[in-house]
């Protein structure tokens, strides 16, 4: 498969300021040396913990923040290097759909003004083609055309959110960066909006980066799984791979924190002790090993790194093998 978007030690700190005169007295290491890929036609889902950093590595792939230090190379242009009009080109290619799909969407404005908005931006269709370009865009998301004259207050938070799924598609984009666009969804019309970002992505070939904090929805739709700790990319793997066959602890928490539908299943829940670190001032070592249950002196001292330990599965943890398989 050809790569899209290659992610290569990829670091974000954010000042903390404190006092009158707002003096700096630490950094909170939002992403720290983040590398991952996502190739054509893929889904590449990211999952963690709140706060761990998965949201803004979608906001500096996006160019929303920028990057203390790394690559983002999109086709193999670094858009951390671009000049503000040399990424202007760029902003169609890349787009979002975010968490929220009310906050997400002007109030004031209709819907048909929502979606042609970006095509006039950008210049992508003459003006006698803007207006039947929005019906089809509402047609692919499953909405009416009598739906163009509509206020977003009038419609539900999953015909919202295909809303905001039309708007980036109004782009053509190559990518999309879903920034946990169902969590905020009845549970069956999370099923719906997830069932039509796939069947968009068989039909336009659109590669998605699936921002999430729940393992069956990252599942359900991704091809691959990378999971992020407090800031770290701690495991990489093919899906199925990863859910079978986990190599680090805590990417075997997660998993067995997921629900299971029999009540007469019983399913040993790994519990993890303790509250996750500050990230003004994570643990030395692995990040991980204050609430890891295989953790010793070398998990104190040594940052592991990621390493391959299936093919196509790299994990950064110095002894894997007390997980992997089991």
């Amino acid at each position: 498969m050809e790569k899209l978007l290659e992610v290569r030690h990829l670091k974000k700190y954010f000042p903390v300021k404190k006092g009158f005169i707002k003096r700096t007295v630490g950094s909170v290491k939002a992403t720290d040396d983040v590398t991952f890929d996502i190739y054509k036609g893929e889904t590449f889902g990211l999952v963690g913990e709140s706060g761990c950093g998965k949201t803004t590595v979608g906001k500096l792939i996006l160019q929303l923040h920028k990057a203390d230090s790394g690559e983002i190379l999109f086709e193999g242009t670094d858009l951390t290097k671009l000049s503000k009009s040399e990424l202007q080109k760029y902003r169609k290619d890349i787009q979002i759909i975010f968490q929220d799909p009310y906050g997400s969407l002007n109030a004031k404005m209709k819907v048909g003004t929502i979606l042609a908005e970006g095509i006039k931006k950008h210049k992508l269709l003459p003006p006698d083609q803007i207006q039947p370009r929005v019906l089809e865009l509402l047609k692919l998301v499953g909405l009416h055309d009598s739906d163009v004259n509509k206020y977003p207050h009038e419609f539900s938070g999953g015909q919202r959110q295909r809303i905001v799924v039309a708007r980036a598609l109004s782009f053509n984009p190559k990518l999309i960066v879903c920034d946990e666009p169902v969590s905020a969804l009845d549970v069956s019309v999370q099923a719906q909006v997830l069932n039509l970002l796939e069947d968009l992505q068989k039909e336009l070939g659109i590669s998605y980066l699936f921002i999430a904090h729940g393992m069956a929805v990252v599942r359900h739709i991704s091809h691959r799984v990378g999971v992020m700790y407090l800031g770290k990319m701690v495991e990489i793997a093919e899906t199925d791979e990863l859910f079978e066959h986990c190599g680090h602890p805590y990417t075997q928490a997660l998993l067995s924190s997921v629900p299971v539908a029999n009540p007469f299943h019983k399913k040993n829940q790994i519990m993890l002790e303790g509250e996750v670190p500050n990230p003004i001032n994570p643990p030395t070592g692995c990040r991980f090993h204050p609430r890891c249950r295989f953790a010793c002196d070398k998990c104190k001292q040594e940052e592991p790194q990621l390493r391959k330990i299936a093919q196509g599965h790299v994990v950064a943890c110095h002894y894997p093998e007390k997980v992997y398989g089991n």
